[in-house]
């Protein structure tokens, strides 16, 4: 009897759940079932994601996408700023729209624009915004040239003109007879041109000139109200181009130098623009001013110096051109002439209303010295004025 109940609890001990005692005894059957079902430790693969698979427990890794590549069997997984990326820099679709347009940029990205091509081969008389064919342009140009011109001679093969000649030429004069046009008139140091405008806010005066000498305090011309105060002045301080006062309050340098920095003086040809805009050499801004309300000069404007402290301080230089522009109204157009009846150099102003009073002689000592004769000729083809 004690033998079959010592048998009887060895046979329920076998059935008894595995414990967290490791001395306890469990069944091979439940020790399977248990493995069966457990899931494996994670693979150790660094920043990849883990995907499962169709076994139990089982899992793979698959690479994450800092940026989209061009496969397109590619199984990794891009992160948000990646496509955001990619969509930010993909080209929309380009759109169907006319025929014989030209894609352009818009201010939009990925939104595209359209030219049209000029395809006109006949007059070239339409004013379109348009992009026009080598094929056209040819057309066109030889229409022109035909219509305008004179073919001169022709290549023998091709038939084609090669030299072209100026058809029914109008000849115009510079000056009216009785004077001679001037390449320049060149100062000395004791000449000077008074041209009868005082300055206001609205002058405008543009310079052609080219210095025979300097000084650190020489004048190119000058106007002013009073001794030594408000001025409007083309001049050097220290050697430097600049204008030494002006009337149009603050200025601030907005060139590729400030205006103490500006060119030194040089024995070149350049060119001076003064208004109430700025100062400008040779297309260059120097300087920018800020308008006052209101501004006139008791002085006259005048050529080769200006007044300072009751005398005249002069500049020496050769004066190719001078126009003066009171807003946009051009009051002077100054071109160096020389009169056949007394060979008297000076200024003739091409703007001027009265021929009579269009020629401006020196006011100051001595004379200017004349440059080179220049052309009274001016061709105007096809009668074009």
């Amino acid at each position: 009897m004690k033998k079959l109940l010592s048998l009887l609890l060895i046979i329920c001990s076998i059935g008894v759940a595995y414990a967290d005692d490791k001395s306890t005894v469990t069944s091979l059957k439940y020790v399977t079932d248990e493995l069966n079902t457990r899931q494996d430790k994670f693979g150790a693969n660094d920043s990849k994601a883990m995907t499962f698979t169709n076994a139990a427990g089982g899992n793979l890794p698959r690479d994450v996408k800092e940026s989209l590549g061009t496969s397109t069997s590619d199984n990794g997984l891009p992160t948000v700023s990646a496509v955001n990326t990619g969509l930010e820099n993909k080209q929309d679709e380009i759109g169907a729209v006319n025929t014989n347009t030209v894609v352009t940029y818009t201010g939009t990205p990925g939104t595209l624009g359209q030219k049209g091509i000029y395809q006109d081969t006949g007059t070239y008389a339409a004013q379109q915004n348009n992009l026009i064919q080598a094929s056209t342009f040819n057309a066109a140009l030889r229409n022109g040239l035909e219509n305008e011109f004179v073919c001169a001679d022709r290549d023998p093969v091709s038939n084609q003109c090669w030299l072209w000649t100026i058809d029914n030429a109008t000849e115009e004069t510079l000056l009216p007879d009785g004077y001679t046009p001037l390449e320049y008139i060149e100062s000395t140091g004791t000449q000077y041109i008074d041209t009868g405008v005082k300055a206001n806010l609205n002058t405008r005066v543009v310079l052609d000139f080219q210095l025979s000498s300097y000084n650190n305090n020489g004048y190119i011309l000058g106007s002013r109200t009073s001794q030594n105060t408000n001025a409007f002045i083309i001049g050097s301080n220290s050697g430097k181009f600049v204008n030494t006062t002006f009337p149009f309050a603050q200025f601030d340098s907005v060139g590729p130098t400030s205006v103490q920095q500006a060119p030194n003086f040089d024995l070149n040809r350049h060119v001076y623009e003064l208004s109430s805009d700025g100062f400008y050499i040779d297309g260059i801004l120097y300087t920018r001013y800020s308008n006052s309300t209101s501004f006139s000069t008791q002085e006259n404007i005048t050529l080769f110096g200006r007044y300072s402290s009751g005398a005249f301080a002069y500049g020496i230089y050769r004066l190719y051109s001078f126009k003066l522009y009171d807003g946009n109204n051009l009051i002077h157009s100054f071109v160096p002439a020389k009169r056949t009846r007394d060979n008297a150099i000076g200024m003739y102003d091409l703007a001027a209303p009265n021929p009579e009073t269009a020629f401006y002689m020196n006011a100051g000592g001595g004379t200017f010295i004349d440059g080179p004769n220049a052309s009274n000729v001016m061709y105007i083809p096809q009668n074009q004025i």
